[in-house]
């Protein structure tokens, strides 16, 4: 179990797949197409959460989400 209480800053392929809810294959394409880039730290690469983040408010809302959400 980890011993601190917060969770890391930078997240793994597979985390910030996980995290986006995606494959590790659209991530690869994200980072092709320059959407989302990892950061370096040491021999390590990783995801900021808060890129992440602003990827997700980036995106277009869904066309039907406040159709639905009135029903």
């Amino acid at each position: 179990m980890n011993q601190y209480a917060f969770a890391p800053g930078l997240l793994s392929q597979d985390a910030a797949a996980f995290y986006l809810n995606i494959g590790k294959s659209t991530l690869n394409e994200l980072q092709a197409k320059g959407q989302l880039i990892p950061k370096k730290i040491g021999g390590k690469r990783g995801f900021a959460r808060t890129d992440l983040d602003a990827y997700i408010a980036s995106l277009p809302d869904w066309p039907g989400a406040k159709a639905e959400a009135d029903s």
